[in-house]
């Protein structure tokens, strides 16, 4: 008795410290976000890319993807249209994004690509992905080939209306873990901040960070730059993907 409350303790314990770290927003009722389906898919297709970026330092190293002076720096655009459908493109990896369901219960998307990063590649890159009818909630799970190895990417996030003007600005995190032949390999904690346009352009900033396992090499990826159209048909985006290595601070 006394080892499944000292269980129960610990387990509740690590819960509010993981919670207290990412400073989560677990949302509550009222605080779902209005989600268009564009919106949904140009996260759908960036969260695509920077997993397989996640995938590709993984087998590579962080420091592979950095330029002179310890910094790597790379290019991303992101375009979805009011059916669902869509593209994005980091560096030189391409990723097509289409809508395959819609129901009562939510939605769900496919993504296919392939491409490289700094000379590095992904090949046969295949993703499903689905929101809750709510929009509040992102699985996704995608399967790709790296150097002729198989690497699986695996993510949840929670989304929320958080700004002061309702339904302006969506926040979201969420956990991702990297495999290799199915085999977990890193864990990464991601987090976006999202504020629609409002006659002006919108800004998107998103923060994907390597929290497992522990090195020196951890990645950091950032993404902050601003959005036109979001909820209204056209979306698009277009920035830098900036990528840092070793432990993260804060």
């Amino acid at each position: 008795m006394k080892l499944r409350s000292l269980s129960a303790a610990l387990v509740m314990a690590g819960f509010t410290a993981v919670s207290t770290q990412a400073n989560a927003g677990f949302p509550g009722v009222g605080d779902v976000p209005d989600l268009k389906t564009p919106e949904k898919a140009a996260f759908v297709v960036a969260e695509s890319l920077l997993s397989a970026f996640a995938a590709l330092i993984e087998a590579y190293d962080c420091a592979n993807f950095l330029m002179p002076g310890g910094t790597g720096y790379y290019n991303i655009k992101v375009e979805t249209e009011y059916d669902g459908s869509g593209y994005g493109v980091l560096d030189l990896l391409e990723m097509y994004v289409h809508k395959t369901d819609s129901s009562n219960k939510g939605d769900l998307w496919e993504v296919t690509g392939d491409g490289t990063i700094a000379g590095w590649e992904v090949d046969n890159y295949i993703a499903s992905y689905g929101f809750d009818k709510a929009g509040s909630i992102l699985w996704g799970s995608a399967d790709m080939w790296i150097h002729n190895d198989l690497f699986d990417q695996h993510i949840i996030k929670d989304f929320w209306d958080a700004g002061e003007v309702s339904e302006k600005i969506v926040e979201d995190d969420g956990l991702e873990v990297i495999t290799k032949l199915r085999y977990p390999r890193a864990k990464w904690y991601q987090y976006s901040y999202y504020e629609r346009d409002n006659g002006s352009d919108g800004v998107i900033q998103w923060t994907k960070t390597q929290i497992a396992p522990t090195s020196a090499n951890l990645g950091t990826m950032t993404l902050d730059t601003t959005t036109d159209g979001f909820g209204d048909g056209l979306e698009t985006f277009d920035g830098l993907v900036t990528l840092t290595c070793g432990v993260p601070t804060g």
